[in-house]
């Protein structure tokens, strides 16, 4: 199952960062298709942290990893996704 969201297929500056934040990601962990991939933008209520922070989730074969950027998704560069820290989800 191949999937990304938070996709607009109307905005093609949007199509095309999702399509690099994919590359890039299955590039850091040398992963195959198919895999799924969320990409989410949510709101930092924490003083201190920026307003909007991106998380992105990768599932394969059934294990799931998420990591956060702490920046909105439009700013989101290779380098942050080589830089991206895990989430721990409990």
């Amino acid at each position: 199952m191949d999937k990304t969201y938070f996709v607009n297929p109307n905005d093609t500056a949007n199509t095309k960062l999702h399509q690099l934040i994919r590359t890039w990601v299955k590039d850091k962990f040398a992963l195959e298709e198919p895999l799924e991939l969320i990409v989410s933008e949510i709101k930092c209520a924490d003083p201190g942290c920026p307003d909007i922070d991106t998380y992105i989730t990768v599932i394969k074969e059934g294990e799931s990893r998420k990591f956060r950027i702490a920046k909105p998704l439009v700013y989101v560069r290779k380098w942050d996704i080589d830089g991206m820290r895990e989430v721990k989800v409990s």
